[in-house]
């Protein structure tokens, strides 16, 4: 965000702006997005390559809030295993 102050001899005026876009997601191991856009407002999807999972499901949303961040960190995409049996 960009902020400016502006005096007058009666007022005190302050313009922000802010970022039309987040930062772009992270390329990670494993890790696939449904859409590459980084505009406000935008939801996008994350999964993961077969054979892995995303916070133990398999995919999570994540969105570019107003304040020009994602919502929260992409975490890892972690191997599946599955349980052994005797």
């Amino acid at each position: 965000m960009l902020a400016f102050l502006f005096n007058t001899p009666t007022s005190t005026f302050i313009f922000c702006t802010v970022d039309d876009t987040c930062p772009p997601l992270p390329d990670t191991d494993h890790v696939q997005y449904n859409s590459s856009s980084v505009e406000l407002g935008t939801v996008v999807r994350v999964s993961c390559d077969e054979g892995y999972l995303v916070n133990e499901t398999e995919a999570i949303t994540v969105t570019c809030n107003v304040t020009g961040d994602w919502d929260f960190d992409i975490p890892p995409c972690l191997r599946k295993y599955s349980k052994l049996t005797n």
